[in-house]
């Protein structure tokens, strides 16, 4: 039997009781409301998907496997290798989800319609941001991946985020990399390929040492952090 899928206080905002999983893994009925916890089998996520804790031996000399936020031992299917950066090798479904706050309608302007299903979530008192609870990939829709929060913070919250691969598989000879934001967590997932500048932050030069995926490029070069709060 698969274990449970279950809300916690790891993302942003206060609960919502009513944020409850289907069969198929989706999420229904957003309300800002507090309830019970809601949870669903992990089996019946998605048949492709990984719901044992996995295997944490790493892929890759010296490398190191990201484990699930507030899941111990529940493996995030992310990896990082020396000279390589973060790459996905398997889809896992995510053990811990956000909890939501729904702000006041029209609080988020343009509406939270990027992936499917959005919240426009109210991480703090009158700060209102969209934010995207998955479980698995299949709650995204197309271009995008369902990333499960980090213990390291590098994948912020569980969450759907941009991508044009979502595993190694899909990239051939490259790797399926988890591209950083100019905060230093990953925001999305795209191919590497022969054209890229850099394959890791060891590959730039000091000052310019992020390697992330430029969309208007279509490529991964070198460029820089901010630094965030």
């Amino acid at each position: 039997m698969g274990a449970s899928i279950t809300t916690s206080g790891s993302g942003p905002g206060s609960a919502s009781g009513t944020d409850a999983l289907t069969d198929g893994g989706a999420l229904t009925g957003a309300s800002g409301t507090t309830g019970p916890v809601a949870t669903t089998d992990a089996a019946t996520t998605e048949d492709s998907v990984a719901t044992s804790t996995g295997d944490t031996t790493p892929s890759c000399p010296g490398g190191m496997k990201l484990v699930q936020a507030q899941a111990e031992g529940f493996v995030a299917g992310l990896e990082r290798c020396p000279g390589m950066g973060v790459h996905r090798g398997e889809a896992v479904a995510c053990r811990v989800l956000p909890e939501v706050s729904a702000c006041e309608p029209g609080a988020c302007a343009g509406g939270c319609d990027d992936f499917s299903p959005g919240v426009c979530d109210e991480a703090s008192p009158g700060d209102c941001a969209c934010i995207y609870p998955c479980a698995v990939d299949v709650d995204c829709g197309p271009q995008a991946a369902c990333l499960c929060g980090t213990s390291d913070d590098f994948i912020f919250g569980t969450g759907c985020r941009p991508a044009s691969c979502l595993t190694d598989a899909d990239c051939g000879v490259f790797t399926c990399g988890v591209s950083p934001s100019m905060c230093r967590t990953g925001e999305a997932l795209r191919c590497h390929s022969a054209q890229d500048e850099c394959e890791s932050d060891e590959d730039c030069l000091p000052g310019a040492d992020r390697c992330a995926f430029a969309a208007e490029l279509e490529r991964w070069v070198c460029s820089t952090y901010a630094f965030c709060g």
